[in-house]
């Protein structure tokens, strides 16, 4: 399992979360172009794909929330869900919980990484996400 912190650069961040309701503007289109997967991006975390043999979440915790979010466990070990943090690992028969939705949204990125990518980013790094880094 990878966990990692700041996955873009913040100001890029910031203007995709303010645009998080229009998939189609220019900052999404320009995301689009730098990275190598295709992704969804999701209103909450209950709406992710957890069959798939990678598991690729990039979260954009909702800004008034200002709770420590310890909403996902795997195999029993919570997970922090914070702002342009990433969690990528290998679904092997994992059990994955995700706590009930409360007051707050959990906006999420899934990423559709194969096993063959998984195992690239971890021998190369995150740089393997991005075109032409």
């Amino acid at each position: 399992m990878k966990y990692i912190k700041n996955f873009i650069k913040d100001d890029e961040y910031n203007k995709l979360y303010e645009n998080q309701n229009n998939l189609s503007h220019t900052t999404w289109k320009n995301f689009n172009n730098k990275v190598k997967f295709t992704y969804r991006f999701l209103k909450d975390l209950e709406q992710a794909n957890y069959t798939r043999q990678v598991i690729c979440l990039w979260f954009f915790k909702d800004r008034s929330d200002y709770k420590i979010n310890r909403d996902i466990l795997i195999n029993g070990k919570s997970v922090e869900y914070v702002s342009n943090n990433m969690l990528l690992f290998e679904n092997n028969d994992k059990t994955i919980y995700i706590k009930d939705k409360k007051v707050y949204k959990r906006p999420v990125v899934q990423f559709n990484v194969t096993l063959d990518d998984y195992r690239m980013i971890l021998d190369a790094g995150i740089e393997c996400f991005f075109r032409n880094r």
